[in-house]
């Protein structure tokens, strides 16, 4: 019942209503979906979408999988700090008419 109530979901494109369908009743994850979203950099959705499945104290391998979902995120928030950083220096130290050291 579950299985064609999902492709019917599908079929009318609520995919939204695919994924809760598949969170709440833990029936079938999606491998791709999953995938997906870890591929394109959505951490709030992959981590809202394995919590469906799991929890972060479940057991070791949760823990595992929810700390570098965390890190991924943390690190690529950093990267775009410190870029954003750089830029930033890169402008003021070219426009400073005092520096001479600077290319």
């Amino acid at each position: 019942m579950q299985v064609e109530l999902r492709v019917f979901l599908v079929f009318l494109g609520w995919v939204g209503g695919h994924h809760r369908l598949e969170q709440e009743s833990g029936f079938f994850f999606n491998m791709k979906y999953f995938e997906d979203q870890v591929q394109g950099g959505e951490w709030e959705e992959v981590e809202r979408y394995l919590s469906g499945f799991t929890k972060v104290d479940d057991n070791r391998y949760s823990m595992k999988i929810f700390f570098e979902i965390r890190k991924q995120k943390y690190l690529e928030a950093l990267d775009k700090y410190v870029l954003a950083l750089f830029c930033f220096m890169h402008v003021v130290i070219r426009k400073s008419q005092y520096c001479t050291w600077y290319g």
